[in-house]
This record gives structure tokens, sequence and C-alpha cells, in this order.
């Protein structure tokens, strides 16, 4: 065989690039993701129940959660708090939770990890177990839900 005939065949190759995890190129004109992204309005509607159940729960207004600064430590948390339920609980990418947030993905990365170390104290584990609850109910109701014939979103009964 001809070292063009091996150059033609669909064999799946990894991509040695930064994007290794994401692409694989199925022939030498193809190149498809692994997973589909999430489409934005998906994205942006899962960040805002994060961060309106985090607001509400932790007693943070909104605007300070989406101020574009640090603001003090307690503002910080929360905001890392609902970043880290993005990703975790709807399986949301790094790099479209920090769109959503405004941030870099390393940022979004270091919420996660705060947020994991903080779990040790009982009363934050309590706090984030509440949080992740009632986002995994809200989930699994929305994934549930039926579309009628207008749109308009019908949940099961047994699921309310």
């Amino acid at each position: 065989m001809t070292k063009t005939a091996l150059q033609k065949r669909a064999i799946p190759q990894p991509v040695r690039s930064r994007t290794a995890r994401i692409y694989q190129i199925k022939s030498s004109r193809e190149l498809t993701r692994d997973t589909p992204p999430k489409s934005a309005p998906y994205r942006d509607s899962v960040c805002a129940l994060c961060e309106k159940m985090v607001a509400l729960h932790l007693d943070v207004s909104l605007g300070a959660l989406r101020a574009p600064t640090r603001r003090n430590a307690d503002i910080a948390l929360a905001r890392q708090i609902a970043m880290y339920l993005a990703h975790t609980t709807f399986s949301l990418p790094l790099t479209e939770v920090g769109i959503y947030f405004k941030r870099d993905r390393t940022t979004v990365t270091h919420a996660c990890a705060v947020v994991e170390n903080r779990r040790d104290s009982m009363s934050f584990e309590v706090t984030v177990s509440q949080l992740e609850s009632l986002l995994i109910e809200v989930r699994s109701a929305v994934e549930t839900a039926v579309l009628d014939k207008n749109g308009a979103i019908n949940f099961p009964s047994e699921t309310i």
C-alpha cells in the first residue's frame, strides 16, 4: 500500500493541538466534535437559574453577583458557588460557564476548586447540597416536561 493510500483511509486519528480532546479527524476532509456544544440559550438559562438560586439562598443581590469586579469575599464566594453548580449539576463546560459569568475558564476552574475544598465544612456542605438538590429537581422536571401543540410546557402531574 502506498503512502497516499494510507493517508486517505478513514481511520480516526487524534488531533495534536489544544483541541485534541474535542476534535477527531474522521477522514481527510471531515472534522467532527465528540460532544456537541450546549446552545447559548441553554447555557444562559441554566447559568441564570444557578445565579438566581444562589442569590436567593445566600441573600446576595444579582447586581453584586454580576459585577465585573470581585467585590467582597461573600459575594465572590456566592459567584463561585453559582459557577460550580452550573458546571457540576448541568455538565456545562468550564468555558461556557465562564462566558456567561464574563470570567475566564481558569477562573471557573479555581471557583470549582474553592467550592470543593470548602465542602469539608459541614455548614457549607449543607448549603451547597441543598442548592444542588433543588437544581437537580428542576433539571429532572424540565427534562420530563412535554411541549403541547402551542409550544407551552406541560409537566406530568407526578413531577410537580
